[in-house]
């Protein structure tokens, strides 16, 4: 689960959007999120938002709390793999389940400011998201 930390430019606090929810899309706090297509879709290469709510899948699904993701902003996840061999500094990817990071640096879009141990599976991570290459919409 992807957590709001701080932010390094301005006010200390998330500010939470709503954004139109897709049809038969279960929301889990934390999840990584874009638009696209109109609404709010779970990511792992394209993190424009955090979902802010649990909200079940339906076919009228209405609207689900994010917050946006600014430049400046510090936010906490886990490892879901060994990461021992990561350094700080290095950006990786987000796992599949779009609540934590994965140990691959490859394409990596969340860079780690700060491992909260010694990178074990499981292990505290700080970092920042970071745009990618042509991937307009993040802070970075």
């Amino acid at each position: 689960m992807f957590r709001f930390l701080k932010n390094n430019q301005g006010q200390n606090y998330p500010v939470i959007l709503q954004l139109p929810a897709k049809a038969s899309t279960a929301y889990v706090p934390g999840q990584t999120l874009e638009l696209k297509d109109g609404a709010a879709v779970q990511t792992v290469t394209n993190p424009q938002y955090v979902c802010a709510q649990q909200l079940a899948a339906s076919t009228t699904p209405g609207t689900v709390s994010v917050y946006p993701i600014y430049e400046g902003q510090e936010w906490q996840t886990e490892f879901n793999a060994d990461a021992k061999s990561v350094k700080e500094g290095a950006a990786v990817t987000i796992d599949a389940g779009f609540l934590s990071v994965t140990a691959t640096t490859t394409s990596g879009v969340f860079e780690i400011i700060k491992k909260l141990g010694d990178g074990s599976k499981g292990t505290g991570v700080i970092g920042r998201f970071i745009k990618p290459a042509a991937t307009p919409g993040v802070g970075g």
